[in-house]
């Protein structure tokens, strides 16, 4: 947290509500510092999730932390991102990068 005034680039953050490593009030007060310090950044607290993200999380957490990192690749990027057309993309409201 103490370093917060180093980060130069946009930061997209993670968190399961039950990471036994990171306790979500550290995560918060990165969060805080990073404000302090005018660092764009966002915030995902995932309920019932512990420190392993990916594979273990529930099917709903992954489709949310899928489609928020592709759409935040798409802003910080200069990337271009649009509705997903396919049946999952549909059914959960993900975004995904145009199709080449």
């Amino acid at each position: 947290m103490r370093l917060a005034h180093r980060v130069k680039v946009p930061l997209l953050l993670f968190y399961g509500e039950q990471d036994p490593r990171v306790p979500v009030s550290e995560a918060k007060q990165l969060a805080a510092a990073l404000d302090r310090e005018g660092v764009p950044h966002e915030m995902h607290i995932l309920p019932g999730e512990g420190h392993s993200l990916g594979s273990s999380m529930s099917p709903a957490h992954r489709a949310h932390y899928v489609s928020r990192i592709e759409q935040f690749f798409g802003e910080h990027l200069s990337g271009r991102v649009r509705p997903d057309d396919s049946p999952l993309g549909n059914e959960t409201g993900c975004q995904t990068w145009p199709r080449v």
